[in-house]
């Protein structure tokens, strides 16, 4: 039986290309991936899905669920980071991902993924995979090196020690 992989990537094209090449990844390996996202993100996935079964016959499997914009307040047709009128993140569409976790919620209990890869900004699947008794990864994408930089700032706290912007190192 194949390892089954839910992916769940964050609704911003720098957040859906690397998580689809994981997964493509992944499927070269003998994985079956399964990657949810929303209806209005389909089209933005799907021929790099179709790419990757015609390159190396990969089933990569594509399952959407509803974005939730009467619940969320979010303006129909503003499903992705790069449909919002303002880049950051408005309360409304953090509001909105947070209540993506019912229907993935569901799709777990009806596909039954040995694990699931979501974005650092789900921590709600944290939970879902703990209830589910399987492994969730955290997706995270930005490089390695700026990850560990912020872990290391965070811990070392160095800028604390600089008297001034002009200080030098």
């Amino acid at each position: 039986m194949d390892l089954h992989i839910f992916f769940l990537p964050f609704l911003a094209p720098g957040h859906m290309i690397p998580m689809i090449d994981l997964a493509r990844l992944l499927a070269d390996r003998g994985a079956k991936a399964t990657i949810i996202t929303t209806t209005a993100n389909v089209p933005l996935i799907q021929p790099t899905i179709d790419l990757a079964y015609n390159s190396r016959h990969h089933q990569i499997q594509l399952l959407a669920i509803p974005f939730p914009y009467s619940e969320s307040g979010v303006l129909e047709g503003h499903e992705n980071l790069t449909a919002l009128p303002n880049p950051d993140m408005p309360p409304e569409f953090h509001a909105a991902i947070c209540m993506l976790e019912a229907p993935f919620r569901q799709l777990a209990k009806d596909h039954h993924p040995d694990c699931i890869i979501s974005d650092i900004l789900y921590p709600w699947s944290a939970s879902l995979a703990r209830e589910l008794g399987i492994p969730r990864l955290v997706f995270h994408g930005t490089s390695f090196f700026s990850v560990i930089l912020v872990g290391v700032i965070g811990r070392l706290k160095p800028h604390e020690s600089v008297a001034s912007d002009e200080q030098p190192c």
